[in-house]
């Protein structure tokens, strides 16, 4: 998984520059960014549910 600063910096101006220039339009984008973070909290709240005891055998 990214640190924040990694993902601080996929969200910046720049990351969006870049994928302007790669022929990306703004709603495109915003799509790839709802998809990376939609990935990133499955992760991560699944990962929590695995490891935490309170809520083990409830999925």
């Amino acid at each position: 998984m990214q640190s924040n600063n990694e993902a601080g910096l996929l969200c910046s101006g720049a990351y969006v520059e870049r994928r302007t220039t790669e022929g990306r339009t703004l709603e495109g984008i915003r799509h790839c960014l709802k998809r990376y973070l939609a990935r990133r909290n499955y992760r991560h709240l699944n990962t929590a549910a695995r490891t935490d005891p309170a809520t083990a055998g409830h999925a």
